[in-house]
């Protein structure tokens, strides 16, 4: 009886033990659609003019927004472009990007991203919106982002100035 009566107690233990276990397990961070926009500044340099083309052009991005998950942060990367000057011509773009929250600086995403950037409607010689589509595929991050994965879109345009080598843009991931 007694041998029955520490089966039943030990039993119950346990099982308060798992319960308290699993009811303080943390839900995994994984999961959810990430969406963000930025806007902000970058610089053009290394821009050689062949032709029609401005090929190689480097673009150094510094952004602010909100991003689910991160919430406030920046927006930083380097790409390299290919700039069509015709009207509604498109060349390729691709870079890195690190997305980094206000709020706690050691939480991080840093995606690639390649894709393509079109001429503005009347052609880039001197500038104007220039829209770009670009694919995105998250490749890490740092503190509680450390093992993040995903891929999605990211669509924009550049403020082009061309003459000025700097200008404007705005861009929204999903």
């Amino acid at each position: 009886m007694k041998r029955r009566w520490t089966r039943m107690w030990l039993t119950l233990v346990v099982a308060a033990l798992l319960g308290i276990s699993m009811a303080t397990t943390p839900v995994s961070a994984a999961g959810g659609t990430f969406t963000a926009a930025y806007s902000g500044g970058f610089t053009l340099s290394n821009c050689p003019l062949l032709g029609i083309l401005r090929t190689a052009c480097k673009l150094n991005l510094n952004a602010s927004g909100t991003a689910k998950f991160l919430g406030p942060s920046r927006e930083t990367g380097n790409f390299v472009a290919n700039l069509n000057l015709l009207p509604l011509q498109c060349g390729s773009m691709t870079g890195t990007t690190k997305l980094t929250s206000l709020a706690t600086p050691t939480n991080s995403v840093t995606a690639v991203l390649n894709g393509q950037v079109c001429a503005p409607l009347l052609g880039g010689l001197l500038g104007g919106t220039a829209p770009f589509t670009l694919n995105y595929r998250i490749v890490g991050g740092t503190g509680a982002f450390s093992n993040a994965r995903g891929q999605g879109t990211v669509k924009g345009t550049l403020q082009l100035h061309l003459l000025s080598g700097n200008g404007q843009y705005s861009d929204h991931w999903s």
